[in-house]
């Protein structure tokens, strides 16, 4: 969810969150709302006689949430700037202009019908949730206070020839400073979740846009809508579940900015559209685009054979003349299109908030190339890195705000008669985050080796570089030298991994294998080069011989009949109890749902197909196995997702053994597998055993069973072939 701030009216002075808990209650009513920020105009209502009371749309009691004011008073201030408004001299630089006037007397004729004795302004959603958690907040509220004071005092002293500087810029920033006045507004005690359109009053006459793009935007939330009964490719407005519209359907759009559908992100406070339309071949025969804001104002013209893309809440990258021109763009401000950075290839999307674009090199070292080198800048636009030194610049740690950049070796050529590290074209360093240079590119790698140059801090404040010699070097991560040292990682664990051993890293002199701490101290020789390897190499041994037979496996597709058949609904009762942590009832439930999972289409569907050695119970377990941990006996988190894990006991509600597990990464960027291993060691204490089904894709599957019961689980998933790992 967005921020958002919303005036409402209660019939009681609010003492605490759940006063009025109730959706239906008819003692609240929703009056205005504005998203991201808050209009001057609510503060103005509140004035000098704003009370902080521990009040909000949701969340618990406790902190001041809500300011809230008589609402007889803020009818007084209202009525007084309401005719200072109306009383505009032709002299001030104001023009009220009809779409001002009515919205105006739209606000006096809602707000002055208003009987309830209390008008709220919700506060605390008004600023993200973390800083909800943050000390500052209690100064954020004493600063709207003081604002409030000041607005009122503003208005005091103005006269219909000579208003305060404060009301003279409300009202020439009306379009945001007012907010959105209306009766249907809601007075958002829960989060708005998504209904089936029809069954929404107020949208009864328009349908949700179904296509490759999304009609539902989480963040706001609003629908993507079309006027009913229109034709798949007709126009789409975007209209939220309380009838506020932020993008007409008049202007002709046919789509919202795909990145909502990718990330789910607000788009950094923007709603990007397009008109675009094909040929037979799919050329495109029209593209235009225009940017509104999140509350609905227009930014920018519709642009004709135009395509605009959002970057940042200040930076996007535009395509003039698209229909003839697909390549070049320029990077330009928003919302005023004035241009950063003409003429690049394009704008890649990164996760750390900087914006790295590409521009085409045509001459480099005063000789003529055909490459692609990348530039850095920060979302306000300033760039920090011009795209004339590196052809690429990784993700910055999250913590020490440290990135690898790669430069081509000068005079590179390949040669397929040298060994693979005398043809890698590039030497890698190290930038911060003002784009300085701390680590000069003379390495190969900054090691561990990754596809996506994200850079690994080893000890808090260590970095491992290999050169082109192979030998490894050690700095500091504010790139002060620690060691060069004269020892290589052994054979190609450079690229198969195995040498990084927690506090230290496995080395070798050419002859014998040894253990070297991040300082480039080396312990005494352990064992000769080529026994160390053949050891270590036994594993990729054998997974390539399980590779091996697993590509001669037959398989066969299992049918509900023959699931049916083999009637092995007892053993699986058992299983179910077993991981649902004796509770029998949802033990039962989820057998249940699993039977009529089969007997539905939507097995059919699937499609499952099993190797033939396995038993058709097989599938049934899998099942239940994920029905189980989807139902809070267990949780399936992203391969990287550590914020997730360290909410483990929140994403499993049902095993009580989790309560107030806490887990983090640290700065090092501890490792998934750290964290599950934590957790394993906290519900020991429990009698309890955590487990992870076999690697699904970029899961972590991850259950809970009762030491009682560990034998159990562990013997009937062996006998299907499903091989849980309670190792940790």
């Amino acid at each position: 969810m967005i921020k958002v701030s919303v005036l409402f009216a209660v019939s009681t002075f609010p003492t605490s969150s759940d006063d009025y808990g109730d959706d239906a209650n008819p003692n609240i009513n929703g009056l205005a709302e504005w998203f991201l920020n808050i209009p001057d105009l609510f503060l103005l209502l509140l004035g000098k006689d704003a009370k902080a009371a521990p009040f909000a749309v949701y969340g618990e009691a406790g902190t001041n949430k809500a300011l809230v004011v008589e609402t007889l008073k803020a009818q007084q201030r209202w009525q007084v700037f309401y005719a200072l408004a109306c009383q505009l001299k032709p002299t001030t630089n104001v023009s009220l202009h009809s779409a001002l006037k009515a919205q105006l007397a739209s606000i006096n004729d809602l707000l002055m019908a208003t009987t309830q004795a209390y008008l709220a302004l919700d506060i605390w959603s008004s600023v993200t949730v973390k800083n909800q958690a943050k000390k500052t907040y209690n100064a954020h509220v004493e600063s709207l206070l003081k604002q409030a004071n000041l607005l009122d005092e503003a208005l005091a002293t103005s006269l219909p020839n000579h208003l305060a500087e404060p009301i003279l810029a409300m009202l020439e920033n009306s379009q945001h400073q007012l907010g959105y006045w209306s009766q249907a507004v809601i007075a958002r005690q829960f989060e708005i979740e998504r209904e089936d359109i029809f069954t929404v009053p107020l949208l009864a006459d328009f349908q949700e846009y179904i296509d490759d793009n999304p009609h539902w935007l989480y963040h706001i939330p609003a629908y993507i809508v079309q006027k009913k009964g229109s034709a798949e490719r007709s126009p789409i407005g975007v209209v939220t579940p309380y009838g506020r519209c932020l993008v007409p359907l008049e202007l002709g759009m046919t789509a919202v900015d795909d990145l909502y559908n990718d990330q789910q992100t607000s788009c950094f406070g923007w709603i990007k559209c397009d008109a675009v339309e094909y040929d037979k071949k799919h050329n495109y025969t029209r593209h235009e685009s225009v940017l509104f804001d999140i509350n609905g104002n227009q930014a920018t013209a519709v642009m004709q054979n135009t395509a605009l893309t959002v970057h940042s809440a200040n930076v996007g990258s535009i395509v003039r003349n698209c229909l003839q021109n697909g390549e070049q763009a320029d990077i330009v401000n928003l919302p005023d299109l004035t241009v950063i950075l003409p003429d690049i290839s394009g704008v890649d999307y990164s996760e750390d908030g900087y914006i790295r674009y590409r521009k085409k090199m045509t001459v480099r070292g005063g000789k003529p190339c055909d490459e692609t080198m990348i530039g850095l800048m920060q979302a306000d636009g300033k760039v920090i890195v011009p795209a004339d030194t590196y052809f690429s610049i990784g993700e910055f740690h999250q913590t020490k705000q440290i990135a690898i950049v790669s430069k081509h070796k000068p005079d590179f050529v390949y040669d397929e008669n040298k060994v693979s590290e005398a043809n890698i074209g590039h030497l890698q360093g190290i930038i911060d985050q003002k784009g300085q240079l701390i680590i000069p590119c003379e390495y190969l790698y900054v090691l561990p080796i990754n596809g996506e140059s994200r850079i690994k801090v080893h000890q808090k404040d260590r970095l491992l570089l290999m050169g082109p010699d192979k030998k490894l070097t050690i700095y500091h991560t504010n790139g002060e030298l620690v060691a060069a040292t004269p020892y290589c990682v052994p054979g190609q664990l450079i690229y198969l991994g195995g040498y990084l051993q927690g506090d230290f890293i496995s080395v070798t002199d050419g002859e014998h294998v040894m253990q070297m701490d991040f300082d480039g101290l080396a312990s005494a020789p352990q064992l000769s080069l080529e026994a160390f390897m053949d050891e270590v190499l036994q594993p990729f041994r054998d997974i390539k011989q399980k590779l091996s037979q697993a590509s001669k496996q037959k398989y066969h597709n299992i049918t509900a009949q023959t699931i049916i058949k083999e009637n092995r609904w007892s053993e699986l009762a058992i299983l179910c109890t077993c991981a649902c942590l004796n509770d029998i009832m949802a033990a039962e439930k989820v057998c249940a749902d699993i039977k009529t999972h089969i007997l539905s289409e939507d097995y059919a569907a699937e499609n499952w197909s099993i190797a033939t050695d396995l038993p058709p119970l097989h599938v049934t377990v899998r099942l239940a196995l994920m029905d189980i941990l989807e139902s809070g006996f267990g949780a399936c988190i992203d391969w990287k997702d550590s914020d997730t894990l360290a909410a483990l006991a929140n994403m499993a509600p049902m095993v009580a053994a989790l309560k107030g597990f806490k887990w983090s990464a640290a700065e090092n960027a501890d490792s998934m597998v750290d964290g599950i291993a934590a957790a394993a060691q906290y519900v020991q204490k429990s009698k309890v055993t955590l487990f992870t089904l076999p690697a699904d894709g970029d899961l972590y599957e991850i259950g809970f069973v009762r030491d009682a019961d560990m034998q159990t689980l562990q013997a009937l998933t062996v006998s299907v072939g499903i091989h849980l790992n309670f190792d940790w």
